[in-house]
């Protein structure tokens, strides 16, 4: 094998007869470098993007929410028996009970339409993870205070410690009754998805329940899992132990499902050009080993008069074509 080897370097950096066989193999070294580093390069990014964006999605919207239909209330006796049953799944981390409403913050003369969680202290960790979005929320300062997204206090012109006004749309159209809470803003978080930053608003359970009138009621439960990527299975699990015709059960590959359709378009093309690109680079090498045996016939002749067999021939230009 040695001689293998070294008659194949010496076959590939010998003098040619046409300069052109080792300009088009350097060309074709370096065609295929490009090639697989581009492949290499655009795939991580991609998958970086794609990563980044799971991540994120999931964390601030919650692995898996199981509420009922229609939008009736969960109560206290609701919530302990879908526990007690979550409590049997050993991939379920975290499990907290969450309120969800429209509502109207207003900063002067300055209103915007929000989504409203009310939440315990330790969910903002545990399940939306805001303390990897803004490094100063750990928790709910006051009662009465709020955690809103940068984009949100933006618009209403609002930054830390600010009080601005909490109206519920619900009463005005309902009951006819105008009815402000003054709210402290907490914290800011930057999640540097424009939507959730404008329309999301964290603040405490016992607030959002005196406000939006739960009475010891919550919207359902939210549950944070081992891997936010195998929801759709842990799902399948939870639906077979729970009453699927009283409790709605999504993750939030489901509610996402249009932007995680158009990643996988986004990634097809992009990694299908980068792999023709190397194809290509491919092709040239090849078309480069076939000018060098083809110019090497007769070194291949005297070898095989010298009682060289065809197995160490070919030995020779695979090694050449490995090397290359």
């Amino acid at each position: 094998m040695k001689i293998l080897g070294h008659v194949a370097f010496k076959h590939i950096w010998s003098k040619h007869n046409f300069g052109f066989i080792s300009f088009s193999t350097i060309l074709s070294i370096i065609g295929l470098i490009l090639g697989l580093s581009s492949l290499i390069i655009i795939s991580c990014i991609s998958d970086g993007f794609r990563s980044t964006i799971n991540n994120k999605l999931s964390n601030i919207d919650g692995h898996i929410r199981i509420n009922t239909y229609l939008d009736t209330k969960i109560n206290n006796n609701d919530f302990l028996n879908i526990n007690s049953i979550l409590n049997k799944f050993d991939f379920i981390k975290h499990t907290y009970k969450f309120t969800k409403n429209h509502a109207i913050l207003r900063n002067g003369s300055i209103s915007q339409g929000v989504i409203i969680y009310g939440v315990d202290n330790n969910a903002l960790k545990d399940i939306f993870n805001l303390n990897s979005f803004s490094s100063s929320i750990n928790e709910f300062q006051n009662t009465n205070g709020i955690i809103i997204g940068e984009k949100l206090a933006n618009i209403l012109s609002a930054d830390l410690g600010d009080d601005i006004m909490l109206i519920d749309p619900n009463k005005i159209i309902k009951e006819k009754q105008f009815f402000i809470k003054k709210v402290i803003i907490n914290s800011i978080f930057k999640t540097d998805f424009s939507e959730y930053d404008k329309l999301l608003v964290f603040m405490p359970m016992s607030l959002a329940q005196n406000h939006f009138n739960y009475n010891n009621e919550y919207t359902g439960l939210i549950i944070k899992t081992n891997d936010p990527l195998e929801v759709e299975s842990y799902s399948k699990k939870i639906t077979t132990k729970i009453n699927v015709s009283k409790y709605n059960i999504t993750n939030w590959k489901e509610r996402h499902y249009s932007l995680l359709e158009w990643l996988d378009i986004y990634d097809t093309p992009i990694k299908l050009i980068m792999i023709f690109i190397t194809l290509i680079a491919i092709f040239n090498i090849a078309a480069s080993m076939w000018m060098i045996i083809v110019e090497k016939t007769k070194d291949f002749g005297i070898m095989k008069a010298l009682g060289m067999s065809n197995y160490y021939i070919i030995g020779i230009i695979y090694i050449e074509g490995i090397f290359i």
